[in-house]
Order: C-alpha cells, then structure tokens, then sequence
C-alpha cells in the first residue's frame, strides 16, 4: 500500500525526486520548522564540510573513508535524488540528510544525517531525518532504513526506540574517539509501519498528508 505523502512544492530543477512525481520536477519537503530539498551543485562545499567535521562525522557513524572534495562530488553525482539540505525558516542551510549504500534486490538502504553545530540539540536533525524518510519510503521501493549512531548520540532521542524506530543491533566498544570507547548501535525503520506513524506524528510537526503541485 502506497505511502501518502507529506506537502511537496513541485518547482523545476535538475533532479529527479523519484516515481510518482512530476517529470523533472524537485520536491521541497517542508515542516512548520524547517525544509528538506534535493542537493545542488552549489550546496556541495557546505556538504562537504558537514562531512569532514571531526565531530559531526562520528554522530551518525559511517564506514566510508574521507574522500577528496573531486571524490565527494563524484559519489553525490550518481544520484541527487538521494542527497538532501535541510533549511531553516531563513532558507539558510544547517545540515543534510542522505541514503547510501542502496541495496535494491533487498530493498533496503541506509541513512546519515549531519547537522550544523548550532542545529544540535534543537531536534532540527530528527524533524530533518523523519521527513527525509517519509519522502523515502513515498518514492523508492524501500521496505526498510537503516542507520547506524553512535551511543553518546543516541541518548539523547533513546526514549523513541520501539515507538519510532527499533534497536536491531550492538556493537559494543566498537569506536574510539574522544579517548573513549563506545557502543556503534543499529537502528532500523519499517516502511509497514510508517503510514500509522505519520498519521499521528506528521501533523504535530506541521505536515499535511495529501500531495500538492
């Protein structure tokens, strides 16, 4: 059964928001808070530094290695769709949401999210990421999200687990930074369950669920 969408401002733009959508058309995803759209050329330096923060890397753990800036482009280049900025009420850019490491035969992919120093703490990344995974789940054929975060920033929105999301896994003292060692914890969403969540939780945060050009 077919997700129904949040409100989506369909405007032209280079990027294809996936099936369902108008041809060439780019959504914008918004919240009484903040929007999500699809990645330009132009947001890929501040992309970039999001990725490189020494901090901001290890909230969200990923096994990617620090590419050059050339070998960053390139991986954002082979699908945009999949490559999201968050903005402010301002339209001014304080983070990014993305999917990689798609597995299309068993319909699963993973999630990161990077935010803005100034953002944390202000629940800007969990809005930015619960919209980022409904318009997954609304235009690719995703059963499943996953991500995987690190223990010291996973304490900090724990109180979710079972109702948002589940806890599927542990490694234990599986990072080092800090001069610490801490827990890598895997997180998963289902796509059977997302209709009901949404139905609740997306009008509390200002989404309406029918879809508008």
């Amino acid at each position: 059964m077919r997700i129904p969408p949040l409100t989506f401002r369909l405007t032209s733009g280079s990027g294809s928001p996936g099936n369902g959508s108008a041809a060439g058309a780019v959504p914008v995803i918004t919240s009484r808070r903040l929007a999500i759209r699809p990645a330009h050329p132009s947001d890929y330096p501040f992309l970039y530094s999001l990725e490189c923060h020494p901090q901001l890397r290890y909230r969200w753990s990923s096994d990617r290695h620090l590419p050059t800036f050339e070998m960053f482009v390139q991986r954002l280049s082979f699908d945009p769709a999949r490559q999201f900025v968050a903005l402010d009420r301002e339209a001014r850019p304080i983070g990014w949401v993305e999917a990689y490491n798609e597995d299309p035969s068993q319909a699963f992919a993973w999630l990161g999210v990077f935010m803005q120093d100034d953002a944390q703490g202000s629940g800007f990344g969990i809005e930015a990421i619960s919209l980022f995974i409904h318009y997954l789940f609304c235009f690719r054929p995703y059963r499943k999200l996953y991500a995987y975060v690190t223990e010291p920033s996973f304490s900090t929105f724990k109180s979710g687990a079972g109702r948002y999301f589940h806890v599927e896994g542990v490694l234990r003292d599986h990072e080092y930074y800090h001069g610490a060692l801490h827990d890598r914890i895997i997180l998963a969403v289902y796509a059977s369950e997302w209709r009901d969540l949404m139905k609740r939780w997306g009008p509390r945060i200002g989404c309406s669920l029918e879809l508008s050009n």
